[in-house]
């Protein structure tokens, strides 16, 4: 499947799915990070990839923040950085939901659609 024609089927379907750089890049939301959908030649499969590297290290970076001000006694400051942390760890969350449902669609895209019927008849 060619990835604009993955796009437009993806925009019908609810998603607010562009084109950048060559991949289908899908938005969720302001809570959620960006989902990549990525074409690998070699294996001719798709790939969702999402980056939560920079989520994971802002929240350490934040923890050890938020554990600085709290032994010099600025409270305040510590339940800020504490916040950041909780939104950081909120946000992984919320990606890796919202891929698994990314990956639950194409899955079902890909399927023919006499075996769709047949799911949806056993259900």
């Amino acid at each position: 499947m060619q990835l604009d024609a993955l796009s437009d089927l993806l925009n019908n379907n609810g998603f607010n799915a562009t084109m950048k750089d060559g991949n289908v890049r899908v938005h969720s939301g302001w809570a959620v990070l960006p989902i990549t959908i990525k074409h690998d030649k070699a294996k001719d499969t798709l790939a969702v990839t999402y980056n939560q590297i920079g989520q994971l290290l802002c929240a350490v970076i934040f923890v050890v923040q938020c554990f600085m001000f709290l032994g010099s006694g600025a409270f305040f400051s510590a339940g800020l950085a504490g916040s950041v942390v909780f939104l950081c760890a909120m946000n992984v969350i919320l990606t890796d939901s919202a891929a698994k449902e990314i990956r639950q669609h194409l899955r079902q895209i890909s399927l023919p659609p006499e075996e769709v019927q047949s799911i949806n008849l056993s259900e």
